[in-house]
């Protein structure tokens, strides 16, 4: 069995319809662990819960205005690097999209894709660092936790894992950033970035397409 559980989900991929199996766990030691499930088809990640995913409200999380989406991809070198200890992974968001699955969710609605692309500057550098230092601290997200002031140790047991753990993020900090500015780069430019921006816009109707709509709506 891996982090997550390994049945099948009682629900399909709303990217594509697909079965969707247990993936991982986000793993944090001090909050609620939710399951992701993925699908082997588009790739898509859902976080386990009872109810429809609200795809709507998924892609207005991820807007960055008129046309313009941008989301942590789970196809990327430093998901696959990470797995459920990946600095991408959001607790917060339903869905972790995939280009396939992308390109699937858009069409749902109404959307055609203009492009995909696949920075090599931003906070996917961040999430490829964190997710490198998470292999070697004993929380995962350590720095960007205490940096965030999220972690406040009370326990003895706790302090001394703060200690270890800052210990190894300054000691480690500078050959895991020199990893970094190497492999996310060069996975950017395979198409396996740490993010994914996306262009969108409405699908656009012809004269033949609104009379198919009316023939539809006068047979109806």
């Amino acid at each position: 069995m891996a982090e997550g559980d390994e049945e099948r989900a009682s629900y399909p991929c709303p990217a594509c319809g697909s079965s969707l199996y247990g993936w991982v766990r986000i793993s944090s030691p001090d909050r609620p662990q939710p399951i992701l499930d993925r699908c082997e088809s588009c790739g898509l990640a859902v976080r386990r819960e009872d109810g429809p995913v609200d795809v709507r409200a998924e892609l207005a999380a991820i807007s960055r205005g008129p046309g313009e989406y941008a989301a942590a991809n789970r196809r990327s070198l430093q998901a696959s690097l990470g797995e459920g200890h990946w600095a991408g992974l959001d607790p917060n968001r339903r869905i972790h999209l995939t280009p396939r699955a992308a390109v699937l969710l858009f069409e749902q609605q109404g959307l055609e894709i203009g492009s995909v692309a696949f920075p090599r500057l931003g906070r996917n550098l961040g999430w490829m660092w964190q997710t490198l230092m998470n292999a070697l601290t004993l929380r995962d997200n350590f720095a960007r936790d205490a940096r965030e002031g999220l972690i406040r140790p009370e326990r003895p047991k706790a302090r001394l894992a703060f200690a270890i753990d800052a210990m190894v993020t300054l000691v480690a900090a500078l050959p895991v950033t020199f990893f970094t500015v190497v492999l996310e780069p060069l996975a950017a430019a395979l198409r396996r970035g740490g993010e994914i921006v996306i262009e969108a816009r409405p699908v656009a109707t012809t004269p033949e397409d609104e009379l198919d709509d009316a023939d539809e709506l006068a047979a109806g």
